[in-house]
């Protein structure tokens, strides 16, 4: 009986991984066949280019030889080229935005804000807000210029030591293969991306998935487990979809404390609960006292925009919203917009919108940059620019920017499709680490299906549990040696 609720869990969290990751693969091709229908002859020599790089590089002694002799040369010399060119993306694209992130920065600095109840509708962001404000005291007030430019320089390193972390991790609990995988996967997908040059929540939610994946795989002990409520709760006041990363972990806890009948494991659960219980609820407490609650917008608010257009952001509701002064009557409001909707959507029709919300949601490989980067919304840099931060405005930010880019955006493109091969071939993976990150994929998934989503940038903040899982899914895929037996250290 134990044996088969143990192989039933992981079939059932299989075919929810399935289901979710499925329709996200084929929504890769649109964006492939149009990519290459803008390329130009330069980007089709590129892609023969890497093919024969990698073709060449697999099947020539010399070339594998000169590769494993050097590299560490070779590693070090990437790093550094990167590092040069995330910092000339921070120079050029630094700037002010047309969304949240400028808001942040203002209040951050006592400058007034476009929206003065801003806070008190969205009391989500007041923790980016508020680690903002401390670097901006701590270094010394520095002007609106500057202090982004700074932010966006934080944003290098934390990006960079996420990514680095994920590599250290994969290499100790898989091996080498795991953990250049890890490191190419981020590398084409983020560490390349323009949002390096803006500080926002997308990133430190990475950092701090980076963090507790990182926390996670060290041996279980109770101080561990502390430090991990901390983060957690910490993680929470950036993103609190970041908790589904602790719930998820408390669903293999179950499953492996019944499938062992050992019960031991639910006391060092409860180090890791109950701190971040308490440290959220008296941080949402004093965050209460400091604006006005009843304007905030409730989880039904954005249930309900979730299931209007592309099922992101809704300006008629978020209007509606506003005009509705009584929390409860809001409520209301919002509970009729769901089963209004869910009618007129019939069954047949609601399941093809969540089809096709989780396409927006998972299917853009540069994370919304390619469709956001052509207005005047994404980034709006500082001042004029020499030629060459002219050239890299003019592909991230213009009106012009995808016809400028001719289809080079198929690099992050192809790469997120290898990522979901990798993903999908988890099914074969089932110890206990690895149902860990499926469930916590999956709950994202979910999370961004039922709420406000509708577009790929907000994958970025589990993409570190999506390129561990497609590493080791790659591994099983492509090479056959199997990785460290070492999977349930930390469980």
């Amino acid at each position: 009986m134990i044996k088969f609720a143990r192989k039933s869990s992981r079939i059932a969290i299989n075919i929810l991984l399935l289901i979710f990751v499925i329709p996200a693969l084929f929504g890769t091709f649109p964006y492939i066949f149009n990519d290459l229908k803008k390329g130009n002859n330069l980007l089709y020599g590129l892609l023969v280019f890497l093919i024969f790089l990698i073709i060449i590089g697999k099947y020539n002694k010399h070339i594998k030889g000169f590769y494993f002799n050097n590299r560490k040369e070779i590693f070090l010399g990437i790093i550094f080229v990167t590092l040069l060119y995330q910092i000339l993306l921070v120079l050029s694209l630094s700037g002010t935005t047309g969304w949240d992130p400028i808001t942040l920065i203002n209040r951050a600095m006592n400058r007034p804000i476009g929206v003065p109840d801003y806070f008190s509708y969205n009391p989500n962001t007041i923790g980016v807000m508020m680690i903002e404000k401390g670097l901006y005291y701590l270094f010394f007030k520095p002007d609106l210029v500057n202090f982004v430019r700074i932010l966006n320089l934080i944003n290098i390193i934390l990006l960079d030591g996420s990514c680095y972390l994920l590599y250290r991790v994969a290499k100790r609990l898989y091996d080498y293969k795991v953990s250049m995988i890890v490191s190419c996967l981020l590398w084409g997908l983020i560490v390349i991306s323009p949002y390096v040059a803006i500080f926002y929540s997308d990133l430190l939610a990475f950092a701090v998935s980076s963090a507790l994946i990182y926390l996670f795989s060290l041996k279980s002990s109770w101080y561990r487990n502390l430090i991990i409520s901390f983060v957690s709760a910490g993680g929470y006041f950036i993103k609190p979809s970041i908790v589904i990363v602790i719930i998820a972990y408390v669903i293999v806890v179950v499953i492996k404390a019944f499938s062992s009948i050992q019960f031991k494991p639910f006391y060092k659960l409860l180090v890791i609960v109950i701190p971040m219980i308490l440290i959220i609820c008296s941080g949402n407490a004093l965050i209460k006292s400091q604006i006005d609650s009843s304007k905030s917008y409730d989880s039904w608010h954005f249930m309900a925009m979730g299931m209007a257009g592309v099922g992101g952001y809704y300006g008629p509701d978020v209007e509606a919203n506003q005009r509705i002064k009584s929390p409860e009557k809001r409520k209301i409001y919002n509970i009729n917009l769901i089963k209004s909707r869910l009618k007129s959507y019939g069954i047949n029709g609601y399941s093809k919108f969540l089809i096709q919300k989780q396409v927006n949601n998972t299917s853009d490989a540069t994370f919304g940059w390619r469709n956001d980067g052509g207005g005047d919304q994404f980034l709006i840099p500082f001042g004029k620019g020499n030629r060459i931060y002219n050239k890299i405005r003019y592909i991230f930010t213009s009106h012009n920017s995808q016809r400028d880019w001719n289809g080079f955006v198929i690099i992050p493109q192809l790469v997120w499709v290898i990522t979901l091969v990798g993903l999908l071939a988890t099914v074969v993976v089932n110890d206990y680490r690895m149902l860990w990150m499926k469930l916590t994929i999956i709950g994202f998934m979910l999370f961004l299906l039922l709420y406000e989503g509708g577009r790929s940038r907000y994958v970025i903040q589990y993409l570190p549990y999506i390129v561990i899982a497609s590493s080791v899914g790659l591994r099983k895929l492509f090479f056959s040696n199997s990785q460290k037996n070492n999977l349930n250290n930390g469980y």
